[in-house]
């Protein structure tokens, strides 16, 4: 508008809050328009955020957990292929035991590494998910295996790296730390 200068703008913030009930993620979008005091120009913006409310132990914490017999469901020694329908083309990614799979693999090759990536995050969503004392935003293992399976069956790099990361921003959550510390943490 000509003659406007920024002065001429009122702004508005915006605060507040909100708190959903339960675990999950919750997504919200907030629009704010605000107008000139010139009444001739209305300006328009919208920000959205994802929350996300749950606990959850690292890929770490469950190998530890694993000493102690904390795992529910699920052995250390099963093989990854026991869990997940693995494609032939990740053939080192399912010979690995769930305990393998949630520590460093010595797996090479883009797709392979990132098959072996969203095993790991996803072993560790999987056995947040299973237990009692953890409450993580996935509630159901049979949702995470099945997303699993069909990121896996994709053979797609992006598709698997970003359920990896969605599991990882899960896994990171924290909140459950005294039931994942199996050790004293160093002093």
């Amino acid at each position: 508008a000509s003659g406007q200068t920024p002065g001429d703008a009122q702004c508005v913030t915006y605060s507040g809050q909100y708190k959903p009930n339960g675990s999950g993620a919750f997504s919200h979008t907030i629009t704010a328009i605000g107008q000139s005091i010139l009444g001739n120009l209305t300006e328009q913006a919208a920000a959205a955020a994802t929350c996300v409310l749950g606990q959850s132990c690292f890929p770490a914490d469950w190998v530890g957990l694993a000493a102690v017999n904390s795992w529910i469901g699920y052995s250390p020694q099963q093989k990854v292929s026991a869990i997940f329908s693995v494609p032939s083309s990740f053939s080192a990614v399912a010979r690995l035991t769930l305990v393998e799979g949630l520590g460093s693999q010595n797996v090479t090759g883009s797709l392979p590494k990132a098959a072996a990536d969203l095993v790991k995050e996803a072993l560790a969503g999987l056995l947040n998910a299973a237990h009692p004392q953890v409450n993580y935003p996935i509630e159901n293992t049979a949702t995470i295996v099945s997303q699993v399976n069909a990121a896996l069956a994709s053979n797609d790099l992006t598709t698997m790296k970003k359920l990896a990361a969605t599991f990882r921003m899960y896994n990171e959550l924290g909140g459950a730390a005294a039931f994942c510390q199996t050790t004293p943490p160093p002093c």
